[in-house]
């Protein structure tokens, strides 16, 4: 059973690692490129628009739960590797429209690329919460973020350097052979198959009822808050590091020393405090610690201090805090998901998760447009504090149930 369950691990891991790599890259370079040509706050926020796809994944996990696709073999197995073809083929077109230049084809590409990427993760999604155990959950959702963790260090951090010797077109060449060596794996994924609705191939959706119920609206509140704590001022850190002198090679190697390898740490810390510690409180430091966050930055933006220390503390803090509260929020995510409609369980609130981390970037970008650096991280830093008060009413009302699903005994044979 442990081989079993280590090589359950390491598939969910590459998958993770191949589908963010070019998402990190594209989330990471995008601003720091446009910033680098004279782009405004406000209008680098909006390059958060090109991962709708991601937020509106509710719209389409159904079909994944619905539809099976006649030419490959396994339900959600058919649909990741689909997706995964459709991103590889995007990722090759990209390589000829340089960013600076060609704004509206990037634009365009990105926006297929997420689609893509998005519709695949619902698949992967599903079958992961499918295939751990209850006992597994938190580990399989800590492999999940360190696999995307690790994904935006390579693309983010590695690619990003490489980026700044390369350029553009053979930079997102090197991403296709990566993500195409990566996603080979994914053609032997033996899927769970039909665990819960073994005799119908075209079983029912009730999405209504899910997002009805008082727990999942008690959810779309908690990640709400969470969103506005971790992700307001991720993107308006970066363009501040490039407005105090920093080039984009500097940036990734941040990200790739400083940055990313602190996240991974984070969500195995993640994965021991959702077993130890009830969500409440563990989210309530949560809050505490973005707001810690919020005010180192606030101290870079005013110029007490830009030394390197300062910096790497800063960033380091928030990149652990990521780690952690995301493997959190993960392991709730996928407590809730699993049952008959997992995909489209999973899609409803990973989509809002990632709608109301859009909004949230958008909205630090126009703040810091309009009001500045040292404002934005002054608001947040009291923001998060206020935040705490909400997160723990709703751990002990609407989502007092999944302090249970985080607190599962680890034998095997208990379930949720």
């Amino acid at each position: 059973m442990v081989p079993q369950k280590i090589g359950k691990l390491a598939f969910f891991f590459i998958a993770y690692l191949g589908q963010h790599t070019p998402v990190g890259f594209i989330w990471l370079a995008l601003p720091v490129i446009f910033r680098d040509n004279g782009v405004s706050l406000s209008k680098i926020g909006l390059v958060g628009l090109l991962y709708t796809p991601w937020a509106l994944k509710f719209l389409y996990a159904p079909v994944v739960d619905r539809v099976a696709l006649p030419f490959l073999k396994g339900r959600k197995r058919a649909w990741i590797i689909l997706s995964r073809t459709l991103a590889l083929l995007c990722l090759v077109f990209l390589s000829f429209f340089p960013p600076d230049t060609e704004v509206f084809m990037v634009f365009c590409l990105v926006l297929m690329m997420n689609t893509a990427f998005a519709l695949g993760d619902i698949a992967l999604d599903g079958a992961g919460a499918d295939m751990f155990e209850p006992w597994e959950r938190t580990w399989g959702a800590g492999i999940q973020m360190t696999g995307n963790f690790t994904g935006f260090m390579v693309g983010g951090g590695l690619f990003l350097i490489v980026f700044q010797y390369l350029g553009w077109a053979f930079t997102l060449l090197g991403l296709t052979l990566f993500l195409l060596i990566l996603s080979l794996p994914l053609w032997f994924l033996k899927e769970k198959q039909d665990a819960f609705m073994p005799q119908n191939p075209h079983p029912r959706v009730d999405v209504k009822k899910f997002v009805g119920s008082t727990r999942t609206c008690g959810f779309f509140i908690f990640l709400i808050c969470m969103a506005l704590a971790l992700k307001s001022g991720y993107q308006l850190r970066l363009t501040l590091l490039h407005d105090i002198g920093f080039s984009p090679r500097r940036i990734g190697n941040l990200m790739l020393w400083a940055g990313s390898p602190v996240a991974i740490a984070g969500t195995f810390l993640g994965s021991f405090l959702s077993r130890h510690v009830r969500a409440g409180q563990l989210f309530a430091w949560g809050c505490t610690g973005a707001a810690l966050v919020a005010a180192m930055s606030w101290a870079l933006a005013t110029g007490i201090s830009h030394s390197l220390v300062m910096i790497v503390l800063t960033m380091g803090t928030e990149q652990l805090l990521m780690g952690t509260l995301m493997t959190g929020i993960y392991s709730l995510i996928l407590g809730a998901s699993a049952g008959p409609q997992s995909s489209t369980n999973f899609g409803i609130l990973c989509g809002v998760q990632h709608l109301t981390t859009f909004a949230a970037v958008f909205l630090g970008g126009w703040a810091g447009q309009h009001l500045g650096y040292r404002t934005v991280f002054a608001l947040l830093t009291l923001l998060c504090v206020i935040l705490i008060i909400p997160v723990r009413a709703l751990f002990f009302t609407a989502m007092k149930h999944l302090d249970r699903i985080l607190l599962l005994p680890k034998q095997k044979g208990i379930v949720s």
